[in-house]
């Protein structure tokens, strides 16, 4: 279903939030920017109370911005920067095995940027690249002869390039680069400008509209990423201290895995058994403020869906449905493509913006895909007489939280079959229309 944009001004109010910082970024007005990485491990309590070993990105405090949280973590520090910006991204390996640092679609004519190999026991590698056309990619370390090992254990984040000109002729903001992709798609231009004018403006969504988060934060009120990510333990008790291997000692999980020479023998060989968002699961997630939205009816909201495991995924949300705005594949051999795979254009790891933008009750995420949806935050459509309740007057209780669980049911699961202990959350509406307090 084509999105028509233009509707009758109604009255509302919206569009101002209070942003949530978990990690300064880039400043946007500086020219160039830099991010200090380092790779090392750290041992994580999975939601059944199992400890097991990743490796993890650290950033340090060096480079452009504070870093109030510079821990460990899996997924890694959101990295934001903003188009045309020369970005240097540094890696320290304290890992005694080498790594590497690779971001697809980023570079020159759409290729992979990689700092090559970097050695163990302290090694440092560094990447400079000129930031490219707004959107979503995925960072991650190719390096293993699997090419998926180090991923899968931890290795892998999100970078986010914000847009030059991302407003529309209207005025409103949106994620991408208007004036680009007036050039190369002037239809999905005319698309994109439809929906993001309508907010604010249209008797559907009243309200305001949309509100990007900073650059100097991971993310704000109208805008999370969701990455999906699998963890199968067998794999991760290949780390050891003096590298990755599978010794006669080991702790065995399930089976006595071999570490996979080849990318096909890891897939082959990959059981997950927990399925995270954003590194935790079940009831972790619950109130995670990094995944759960709370808006007022009329506070559209960009979620950067990203998924950097094995399986497929397919976000279901309950209470609205999502506008479908844009996707990537950072890896096209990762895993079965569906057939939209086919129609794209441009390099792995680009962002394809769709000029056709369909309502989704469940989207569907691949291996190493990202896919761009927003969630409109309408009074939702089982709410008797709705134009009541999105003007407060008719005693709805609040807030109603509406749950978003993955419709691949074993995402739903941990540890091979508690249920509801993995990729479930949900969403908030705090009230009817109204201005949030500045």
């Amino acid at each position: 279903m084509r999105y028509g944009g233009a509707g009758l001004v109604t009255a509302g109010a919206g569009g101002a939030f209070g942003s949530s910082s978990v990690l300064a970024t880039c400043d946007p007005a500086l020219a160039a920017c830099s991010f200090n990485l380092e790779i090392r491990d750290l041992t994580i309590e999975m939601i059944d109370g199992q400890k097991f070993r990743h490796l993890a990105f650290r950033r340090l405090s060096s480079g452009s911005g504070s870093v109030p949280d510079n821990s460990p973590r899996v997924p890694g520090p959101v990295l934001r920067v903003l188009e045309g910006q020369t970005v240097t991204i540094t890696i320290r390996n304290q890992r005694p095995e080498p790594h590497a640092f690779q971001i697809p679609g980023v570079g020159p004519s759409g290729a992979a940027v990689s700092t090559g190999s970097i050695p163990g026991n302290g090694g440092i590698g560094s990447v400079t690249f000129t930031a490219p056309v707004a959107g979503t990619y995925i960072y991650l370390d190719p390096s293993h002869p699997s090419e998926h090992l180090y991923r899968m254990l931890g290795l892998h984040g999100v970078l986010v390039v914000h847009p030059i000109s991302g407003r529309t002729s209207a005025g409103s903001l949106t994620p991408y680069s208007m004036d680009k992709l007036s050039v190369v798609d002037p239809a999905a231009a005319l698309t994109i400008s439809k929906v993001f004018d309508a907010f604010g403006t249209n008797p559907r969504f009243p309200g305001g509209k949309w509100v990007p988060a900073p650059a100097t934060a991971e993310y704000a009120a109208q805008e999370r990423i969701w990455l999906f990510h699998e963890v199968d333990p067998d794999f991760n008790t290949l780390i050891h201290n003096d590298g990755i291997y599978r010794g006669a000692g080991d702790r065995v999980v399930k089976r006595a895995q071999p570490v996979p020479a080849s990318a096909q023998e890891m897939v082959l060989a990959w059981a997950a058994r927990y399925f995270t968002i954003n590194g935790k699961s079940g009831f972790d997630l619950s109130d995670d403020p990094s995944v759960v939205f709370k808006n007022y009816v009329g506070e559209p909201s960009l979620i950067r869906t990203v998924c950097t495991g094995l399986c497929h995924h397919s976000a279901h949300i309950h209470g609205n449905h999502v506008l479908q705005l844009a996707h990537s594949y950072a890896s096209p051999t990762a895993g079965l493509l569906p057939p939209e795979g086919t129609h794209r254009t441009g390099q792995p790891g680009e962002p394809f913006v769709h000029d056709n933008v369909w309502e989704r009750d469940t989207w569907p995420t691949w291996p190493m895909q990202t896919r761009d949806v927003l969630l409109p935050f309408e009074a939702p459509g089982d709410i008797p007489d709705w134009k009541r309740f999105e003007l407060g007057t008719n005693q709805e209780p609040f807030p109603m939280r509406f749950v978003m669980h993955d419709h691949c049911e074993m995402g739903t699961t941990a540890a091979g079959g508690n249920y509801p202990q993995g990729a479930v959350t949900h969403w908030e509406l705090k009230g009817p229309l109204q201005r949030r307090p500045s």
